[in-house]
């Protein structure tokens, strides 16, 4: 009896992952792009419904919505797996501290915390993949040298000049603001979705 209501649970739990990967994976064609000079940097909300997921689920759902949503984005992509990773990486900073964060305490205030904890760490996480692991190589994949990435920077800051600071001024603030805006969504729709989550 007990073993079967475990499996019961189970198959939910899963049924669920399932179907918030399958509504945050369509929520990433729904793009913004933040910056006009920096095009490839495109805002989309779908790390909400991960956080969502996380907050309802626990951190180790996160996780798993996080890579199948981009597993499956990467049968559609153009970025040769890079958007995906970067994607992959920074969402899993985002969300999986914020549902630990929550997890020990489930109050607005640890949720607040929690989010914030998740755009700093998305953010430092988001400027050294770059630098160290995504920007040489998209640079090889595309053949795309990096003193052309880091000139749409100067476009926006003449004071651009190297990877480094191209990471600091454009990379950093677009994945502070992603985190907000996909935070602020989360705030909004969590009590409501949660209501389900936990039926």
């Amino acid at each position: 009896m007990i073993n079967a209501s475990k499996k019961r649970v189970s198959l939910r739990t899963i049924a669920k992952i399932g179907i918030l990967a399958a509504v945050s994976f369509v929520l990433m064609f729904i793009e913004v792009v933040v910056f006009p000079a920096v095009p490839f940097y495109k805002l989309d909300i779908s790390q909400s419904v991960v956080m969502i997921g996380g907050f309802a689920l626990g951190p180790v759902a996160a996780v798993i919505i996080n890579f199948i949503k981009s597993l499956l984005h990467l049968t559609v992509s153009s970025s040769a797996g890079v958007g995906e990773i970067a994607d992959f990486i920074t969402g899993i900073c985002l969300t999986v501290p914020a549902a630990i964060i929550y997890k020990r305490k489930k109050t607005r205030g640890r949720a607040l915390i929690g989010m914030g904890v998740g755009i700093i760490t998305m953010t430092i996480a988001a400027v050294l993949a770059n630098y160290y692991i995504l920007l040489p190589f998209f640079s090889a994949m595309f053949n795309i040298d990096i003193a052309n990435i880091v000139a749409m920077g100067t476009k926006m800051f003449p004071s651009v000049d190297t990877a480094f600071e191209f990471l600091l001024l454009c990379t950093a603030p677009f994945n502070i603001i992603k985190g907000i805006v996909c935070s602020f969504v989360c705030y909004l729709l969590y009590k409501r979705v949660s209501k389900v989550l936990h039926v």
